[in-house]
């Protein structure tokens, strides 16, 4: 079925399709799925990975401008650059709401994908390690999310939203800070777009459900016992 799923995605969207089979081969690890029915789809989903990166002019220059970023600062590694520069202007404190400029042409997808980058330019190191921090606090309370439910499926379920949004955090701020590969993946809760907020805000909603059943249920039976 995931397969099936990636195999659509992936003609469209191949960092979303990858982005996809690698949350659903997590989400199943956790299950407990037996090891030998995950690994073995492994070798043909690489190879088909390989083959779909190979056939690409696109992605191989953007692998090319991660590994040379200096042959490549005018083309196609373009981007990441303007976004080491944003960063890097920043410093410590920024220079202050509003008054960056690599937003004014000099680094494109500036609202979306690289909004990270304009972050550490007007807010510096401080309001990007701010961010990160905030990232870091979900995660860490989506999982007493996960450890308090009693209900298998709510545990799957709010891992798999935590481990989600926090991959796609990092995806997006690895690229930003060139750690990564320059790829179209948004910054949970910042990035413009609303398709990805809406979908982020409504997997926070259901998060915050699992929360308070599990609240409840952690309640009844405190009441049973002292009863």
């Amino acid at each position: 079925m995931v397969a099936t799923v990636v195999g659509l995605v992936v003609i469209e969207d191949f960092g979303t399709a990858a982005f996809m089979a690698i949350v659903a081969f997590l989400i199943l690890a956790g299950a407990g799925a037996k090891w030998w029915h995950l690994l073995t789809p492994v070798p043909f989903g690489m190879a088909g990975f390989f083959v779909l990166l190979i056939s690409s002019p696109s992605r191989m220059q953007r692998i090319a401008a991660f590994l040379r970023p200096e042959q490549w600062e005018d083309s196609a590694g373009y981007q990441a650059n303007q976004s080491l520069v944003a960063l890097g202007s920043g410093w410590l404190w920024g220079k202050g709401l509003g008054e960056g400029i690599c937003k004014y042409g000099h680094l494109p997808e500036d609202t979306t994908d690289f909004v990270f980058a304009i972050i550490g330019e007007e807010l510096g190191f401080v309001g990007a390690a701010a961010v990160i921090g905030l990232f870091i606090a979900f995660v860490a309370l989506g999982i007493m999310v996960v450890l308090r439910s009693r209900d298998r499926f709510g545990q799957l379920l709010a891992g798999g939203i935590v481990l989600t949004i926090a991959l796609q955090a990092v995806l997006n701020i690895g690229v930003v800070t060139v750690v990564l590969p320059t790829k179209g993946i948004p910054l949970p809760f910042v990035s413009a777009g609303g398709t990805s907020m809406l979908l982020s805000a409504a997997a926070v909603g259901v998060l915050l459900n699992i929360a308070k059943q599990a609240a409840q249920k952690s309640a009844e039976s405190q009441d049973k016992l002292s009863q």
